[in-house]
């Protein structure tokens, strides 16, 4: 029995093979996928962002209230306003904005410590009680968000995030009630290349909390919260009781 080799394919025909191979899209191409795999992921990890603060709010610098209260707290009624425009209960963005606030307001020595209660109540043995509601919006072009995906990164894509936060402090020794809002926000850029640009970017969202915090306490002692609270307080032995 004679065995035939097969024919080899000219050169022409091999071409055409390796071009047709080249224009197949890489879902149905497992192979061409994974030999691009290591490009892909390299470029994502090269994606980076800057976050901008709008300041919108001036900065300013708080007086000190003339005490450090503990504080007992819980979310009311806070929102979340996606980038398709859909607004979705969200205790949890809640608690993330007002703990933000709170270490700061704990930071600066404007109060001597918090905790977050259930929605059921108070415990009353906090010197105030304070309820957040709000609303963090953020908005997108989705044009800009597709070019962006499609391009992997070389156009940018921006989110613009604004916080519009208020809260309600009551004396618990008085009943006495006083209400403080603020709005700022922050912008966010993801672009190719910007990792290289992380160590300078401006820390926007941080700056955005310092001065919703300030705003919001100076609010609330300019309008007498902190007056009338005892100067040495007992949460601590009260609490335990």
């Amino acid at each position: 029995m004679v065995r035939t080799s097969p024919r080899p394919r000219s050169t022409r025909s091999a071409a055409a093979a390796d071009t047709a191979l080249a224009q197949t899209p890489f879902c149905a191409n497992p192979a061409r996928a994974l030999r691009a795999a290591p490009l892909l992921a390299g470029l994502l990890l090269l994606a980076g962002c800057i976050v901008r603060p709008q300041a919108a709010l001036p900065p300013i610098t708080p007086e000190h209230g003339g005490t450090q209260p503990h504080l007992e707290n819980r979310v009311g009624v806070f929102r979340l306003l996606d980038r398709e425009g859909t607004a979705l209960e969200s205790p949890s963005t809640g608690r993330a904005v007002s703990d933000a606030i709170l270490r700061r307001w704990r930071a600066r020595g404007f109060i001597a410590a918090h905790a977050e209660v259930a929605a059921a109540g108070f415990s009353g043995d906090a010197d105030l009680n304070l309820v957040w509601n709000g609303v963090r919006t953020e908005r997108a072009s989705s044009w800009a968000r597709a070019a962006s995906l499609a391009t992997l990164g070389l156009v940018p894509y921006t989110v613009e995030t604004t916080v519009d936060v208020g809260v309600v402090a009551e004396n618990v020794r008085t009943g006495e009630t006083f209400e403080a809002g603020a709005s700022d926000g922050y912008r966010t850029t993801w672009e190719l290349l910007l990792v290289f640009a992380a160590p300078f970017a401006t820390p926007g969202e941080a700056r955005t909390f310092d001065a919703l915090a300030d705003h919001l306490f100076e609010q609330l002692r300019a309008k007498g919260a902190f007056d009338r609270l005892p100067r040495d307080t007992a949460y601590a032995s009260r609490a335990s009781r």
